[in-house]
């Protein structure tokens, strides 16, 4: 029996769950006859965990609900506090003890991962105290495994949700755990060999969970020195134990570096390396990314035909298991094709659709409708200068149009409604880069957010012919920021910016999030007054100021008096 429920634990950690599944299930019959209840408990926790990974969630609570029942009902026994305890015991006092020890931790482990999986956070953070609550007397890597994966199960969700200011703690009590499992096996770092110093099943699984998990937090928020070795270690590990799947995420995050860093070829090459494997374990979240990733290599390359086809498929499987924010994405990008091919309909349905996923979505931020706006006024831009006789497929950038035809002035006309959708958003996300009181966290906001979208505010001034739009930019964006004038009243970041997302993957080749640090010691960070550049105007970029309150509900100045910027 013990050599079948080991057996069954290797299938799981091997990506094989239905095969596990398939193991576990015919013991249970032999397990009740015998009346073990330590031997169901090992199958309420491997059947439980197998639940947990393949979206079974029912089934998954149920386990957790039928081994806390078995718990408790063993730990009232030996405190004499059952009230109808059985005449007699197949188990002895020792077993039971043991059974209470080993498994005691496995219901909040179990309701730590459901949590997550509802994007519950909360819930899940009761859940991983009421864990760490657990006595640990014995079974200290695999109680050592529960905490660690539940946390990283838990990170992850945040990720997901774009809250990756909030993992930060988790992978750091993660990185924690692994570092004491690899100082007690010898090891040291997060280097590249496979090798493991004995068959320790628990301290290789969580060193490969953790090396993924990390690996990818770190790709997504622009840490890719750090996620390589991290990615190189767990990929190798996974390769020696037989894993596989895990082998193959690690080519896949791998894949988002090489694409990150411009090298398309050797993204895609690693890409279709892991694709087979992971369509083979039946990942639809993972199978998706590979036909999301592989979706944007063609249309860095102008395949359009290949980038339908193949977001057509990431589409389909992450609508499957209800990855909303995902899909929404994958909305996002899917109106960049139309752009190309100048069918500005498709391209604003496309977009109608993603504000719909959002709305239905209950986790929605305002950052995501930001940027929805934005690549809305991205749309109306791309059809103005359509109008302009701008040639997207020409070598030559050049417009066609006379100054006050008919042409002209409706594509003025677009460029205005495009304005009123980018400058505010715009405004919005460079205002929230002032409340990140992190150097690194501010940068990266900087570098994949706030940035690309401010360049923006600035195209869409300079094609709208509109310069006083862009003086108002210009003096706005040169006095935002930090000023040393003036000691804060309270240190750390402006309340409420705990769960903003640190970074939101660069969506476009070449693209980087390398931080610069400066060397001014800052005294306050955050938004200046509003500025008036006219003794006779109001202040510069009201209205663009107000869109972004009502929209979003971000105050992009604050409340002191009005600033001059002349003498």
């Amino acid at each position: 029996m013990r050599a079948d429920l080991d057996r069954a634990r290797q299938l799981a950690f091997a990506g094989n769950e239905e095969a596990a599944h398939a193991l576990l299930m015919p013991l249970v019959p032999t397990i009740e006859e015998a009346d073990r209840d330590d031997w169901m408990s090992a199958v309420f926790a491997q059947l439980g965990e197998i639940f947990l990974v393949r979206t079974a969630h029912d089934r998954a609570a149920d386990c957790a609900r039928q081994l806390d029942h078995v718990l408790t009902q063993y730990a009232a026994i030996l405190a004499g506090t059952h009230p109808d305890p059985p005449a007699e015991l197949t188990l002895t006092v020792p077993q039971i003890e043991s059974m209470i020890e080993q498994y005691a931790g496995w219901p909040p482990y179990l309701e730590s991962g459901l949590a997550a999986a509802r994007g519950d956070h909360d819930g899940a953070r009761a859940a991983l105290a009421a864990l760490d609550a657990v006595p640990m007397t014995g079974h200290v890597r695999e109680r050592r495994h529960l905490m660690a994966h539940a946390r990283i199960r838990c990170a992850d969700a945040l990720c997901e949700d774009d809250r990756y200011a909030a993992a930060i703690p988790l992978w750091e009590e993660v990185i924690a755990v692994v570092e004491e499992a690899l100082d007690e096996s010898g090891e040291s770092g997060a280097g590249e060999s496979g090798e493991s110093g004995d068959d320790d099943l628990w301290g290789d699984r969580l060193l490969v969970s953790a090396g993924l998990g990390y690996g990818r937090f770190c790709v997504e928020t622009g840490r890719l020195a750090e996620a390589e070795p991290w990615l190189r270690r767990a990929g190798a590990r996974a390769e020696a134990r037989g894993w596989r799947l895990d082998a193959a995420r690690a080519q896949l995050e791998r894949g988002i570096i090489r694409w990150t860093d411009g090298d398309l070829i050797a993204a895609d090459q690693l890409y279709v390396e892991c694709y087979p494997v992971i369509a083979e374990h039946a990942r639809a979240h993972e199978v998706s990314r590979v036909w999301y990733q592989r979706g944007l290599v063609a249309l860095a390359c102008g395949r359009l035909d290949m980038v339908e086809q193949w977001w057509d498929e990431a589409e389909r499987h992450w609508r499957e298991v209800d990855k909303s924010l995902q899909v929404h994405r994958l909305l996002l990008q899917r109106s960049w094709a139309p752009i190309f091919r100048s069918d500005f309909p498709a391209a604003v349905e496309y977009l109608a659709q993603a504000r719909e996923v959002l709305d239905g979505w209950p986790r929605s931020t305002w950052v995501q409708y930001a940027r929805l706006d934005f690549q809305l006024g991205m749309v109306w831009r791309a059809d103005a200068l359509a109008d302009l006789g701008f040639d997207p497929q020409g070598e030559l950038a050049v417009y066609s149009s006379r100054p006050g035809s008919r042409m002209h002035r409706r594509a003025m006309g677009k460029l205005e409604q495009a304005a009123e959708l980018i400058v505010p958003a715009a405004l919005a996300v460079d205002a929230e880069r002032h409340a990140i009181a992190d150097p690194a966290a501010r940068a990266r906001w900087a570098t994949s957010i706030s940035a690309p979208m401010y360049a923006g505010a600035f195209a869409i001034a300079h094609a709208w012919e509109n310069t006083a739009l862009i003086a108002e930019l210009i003096e706005h964006h040169a006095v935002r920021g930090a000023f040393d004038t003036a000691e804060p009243e309270h240190g750390g970041p402006v309340p409420g910016t705990t769960d903003l997302p640190f970074a939101v993957l660069p969506e476009h080749p070449g693209g980087t999030l390398s931080v610069s640090r400066t060397s001014v010691s800052l005294t306050r960070i955050g938004p200046a007054p509003a500025l008036q550049m006219d003794p006779g105007a109001p202040p510069i970029l009201r209205r663009y100021r107000d869109l972004a309150t009502s929209r979003y509900g971000r105050t992009i100045t604050t409340d002191e008096p009005m600033w001059r910027t002349w003498p």
